[in-house]
């Protein structure tokens, strides 16, 4: 926006002091600040990162709540409602619950910051309706969920990559004994043909007559 003074000197929101930014920028909603804080260096360097208390007071502002967005106080995000645990987004943890400054989403659950307190192997998490269970996956070698009791150590990514790499290799192992059916047809095929030929018979003697009478019987 641009307006031109009492004197005629242009004033654009870049022009004003950065007193009167302040002052803006503490009337806006959260969605509008984080935007702001995007345009540009000097906007970016006025506004401070959003912190955790800030984070809790938007998520109950429209913005967030139309969009089922919720603060982790690891991460300091509003993610999506389906980024948290069940009991994580329920009850005192709910959106304007007295305990959801304690909310923390399943990403950061599995991967605290050094020295947060989180999920556990052998911990049961429900997410999204389904029961999972945290083990450190012996084959990725990180903490991750387990679609199982977990008592394979495998996570539900590692489960499904084995199980993919195992119907390939039976699919290629189908079709090469597939394609061993087919060769050994063919060469039994060329083993009939070759010492039906080499055999003769009445065959032979149709074969060398072509004036044959095909429709009457040999006597």
């Amino acid at each position: 926006m641009t307006t031109l003074d009492s004197i005629g000197t242009r004033t654009t929101l870049s022009n004003l002091a950065s007193e009167i930014h302040l002052d803006i920028i503490a009337r806006l909603p959260y969605d509008a600040r984080a935007s702001l804080r995007r345009a540009n260096s000097y906007f970016h360097s006025l506004i401070p990162p959003f912190s955790h208390k800030d984070l809790l007071v938007a998520e109950r502002e429209e913005y967030a709540a139309a969009r089922d967005l919720l603060t982790c106080k690891y991460c300091l995000r509003l993610r999506h409602k389906s980024e948290f645990g069940d009991n994580m987004t329920k009850k005192k943890k709910a959106r304007g619950g007295s305990e959801n400054y304690n909310r923390f989403c399943v990403r950061c659950g599995l991967h605290p910051p050094l020295g947060c307190g989180a999920y556990s192997p052998g911990n049961s998490v429900k997410w999204c309706g389904q029961e999972f269970t945290v083990v450190f996956c012996v084959r990725c070698r990180k903490m991750e969920l387990a679609e199982d009791d977990g008592t394979l150590g495998e996570c539900r990514h590692s489960r499904k990559r084995r199980i993919d790499i195992l119907r390939k290799q039976e699919e290629q192992e189908r079709r090469v004994k597939r394609q061993a059916e087919r060769e050994a047809w063919h060469r039994r095929m060329e083993e009939f043909l070759g010492s039906d030929t080499s055999s003769g018979g009445e065959f032979d003697d149709l074969d060398s007559n072509p004036d044959a009478n095909w429709d009457n019987e040999s006597t």
